[in-house]
């Protein structure tokens, strides 16, 4: 495509889609050069400003003259920079004054100190909060309980008990009385992983004939180590729940897990 130049008016080619009206730069700017844009823009003479009127009247803290206020919503406390310049020079001069005066003892300095720390400052809303359980204060401004109380609640729930257990492998002490189980035919099930949970005790196996037998196997140093009570307090809390809810709870010691103690304590339910 041809193109004529705004310019010079030569002649000169231009792609397809693209519309240049001038050959070269020097063409442009030379007509730039008489075109004026000092005028351009500006309001005609009686024009009112849309913002004319806007904001609220203030007073300048320095000068005392008023002044409207359009941008910061009656934030604002001096009319100018300069007025703010002067004003914030007077009260760091007054400041330096009343820190080197006598009057201004270290008494003074410690009540203004103390006036500002804790429970006492303008920014106090009531500190850490603390546990709903135990009433130890917490780190975290979200937190309600502590962890070991938070961990308590949630072990109420046999829902996330179930959840946890789920996972749970059988240990080598259930599958030796598990084989045992299905071996002489016991009315025994495996319910360790969560299957059955009373009060908020997971038993390892118990009774499918309708009675309410509930059995246990366990190393009795694995329970003296690492169980808060020992072992006895394991076995006596342990029997206590599982009273409330009316089960018999069966205890069989790793060492004594064989076919003929298994027998004895299990056949005919008990």
């Amino acid at each position: 495509m041809i193109n004529k130049c705004e310019f010079c008016q030569e002649e000169f080619e231009i792609k397809a889609n693209i519309n240049r009206r001038f050959c070269s730069r020097k063409c442009y700017w030379n007509w730039m050069k008489g075109k004026s844009f000092k005028n351009k823009g500006q309001f005609k003479k009686g024009h009112i400003p849309w913002h004319k009127g806007m904001g609220k009247m203030l007073t300048c803290k320095t000068c005392g003259k008023k002044f409207r206020d359009k941008k910061w919503g009656n934030k604002l406390t001096y009319c100018s920079a300069e007025c703010r310049r002067n004003g914030e020079w007077k009260k760091l001069v007054i400041k330096n004054l009343l820190m080197k005066s006598e009057d201004y003892t270290k008494e003074i300095r410690k009540k203004l100190s103390g006036s500002l720390k804790g429970s006492k400052s303008y920014l106090w809303k009531g500190g850490r909060p603390k546990c709903l359980d135990c009433g130890k204060q917490l780190k975290a401004y979200d937190a309600k309980r502590c962890r070991r109380c938070d961990l308590k609640n949630r072990m109420q729930n046999k829902q996330y008990l179930k959840n946890i257990l789920k996972r749970r492998e059988m240990s080598g002490l259930e599958k030796k009385l598990l084989k045992i189980i299905n071996k002489f035919h016991l009315p025994y099930k495996f319910v360790g992983n969560g299957e059955f949970i009373l009060g908020t005790k997971c038993p390892d196996f118990i009774n499918t004939n309708g009675q309410k037998i509930a059995v246990e196997v366990y190393w009795d140093r694995h329970k003296e180590k690492f169980r808060k009570n020992g072992l006895n307090g394991w076995k006596e809390e342990r029997t206590s729940i599982f009273k409330e809810y009316g089960w018999k709870i069966i205890f069989i010691e790793g060492k004594k897990l064989n076919e003929e103690n298994v027998l004895n304590f299990l056949k005919g339910g008990g």
